[in-house]
């Protein structure tokens, strides 16, 4: 992937928190889950980063931006992320907003990314400001998720398909599916160090 921003001339950012694609083709044990938390934790660590950065860039584009909330093409005071894809993002002279603009973009593209890595395991971050990263499996016989978030030592909590995040809990007397060797995301996985650069601390001349 690229090392810094995007050209300036690329499509006014948006921030796509879903991945491109998910394997479906793999389950999870706590036991295999937990092995792949040396790369999925650190893909989740920079995901956190990554979105808190994004978030705080468009807080500042907006304020820069702001003066021209009077401008017919300006698109100033609309949610969070949606006057970065409107005229304004193109209209704006301020060579700050513009700066803003293009790591804004990088960002998103970096977290696009990441959600792919994530994608190509089968494993779903549910929540960017958490980090909350879901590997499916079988739970008391039903599909469901086994749940992880930055800062625990293993996957020990559980939630049912289709419940919400405030669902999960722990592990503690359900049964999981163990499956078969090679089902469960087999092959090496990456190294952590092989992956793109964080947007953080990117140049942004």
């Amino acid at each position: 992937g690229p090392c810094g921003p995007p050209h300036s001339d690329s499509p006014p950012m948006r921030l796509n928190a879903r991945p491109s694609a998910v394997r479906r083709d793999v389950l999870y044990s706590p036991a295999s889950a937990t092995r792949t938390l040396p790369y999925v934790g650190h893909v989740a660590s920079a995901l956190q980063a990554d979105y808190a950065r994004w978030r705080f860039v468009v807080r500042e584009f907006e304020t820069l931006t702001g003066a021209n909330a009077a401008r017919p093409e300006s698109a100033a005071g609309a949610a969070p992320g949606a006057a970065l894809s409107g005229a304004a993002t193109i209209q704006a002279p301020d060579a700050g907003a513009r700066a803003l603009r293009r790591e804004a973009r990088w960002l998103a593209d970096a977290i696009r990314r990441a959600l792919d890595e994530l994608g190509a395991l089968g494993c779903e971050c549910r929540d960017l400001e958490r980090g909350l990263v879901d590997f499916p499996a079988v739970v008391d016989g039903a599909p469901a998720w086994l749940t992880w978030q930055p800062g625990e030592p293993s996957v020990a909590f559980w939630r049912r398909r289709g419940a919400g995040l405030t669902t999960r809990r722990p592990l503690d007397g359900a049964e999981v599916l163990d499956p078969a060797a090679g089902v469960v995301a087999g092959g090496a996985l990456p190294s952590s160090t092989e992956r793109a650069p964080r947007a953080a601390g990117v140049g942004i001349g």
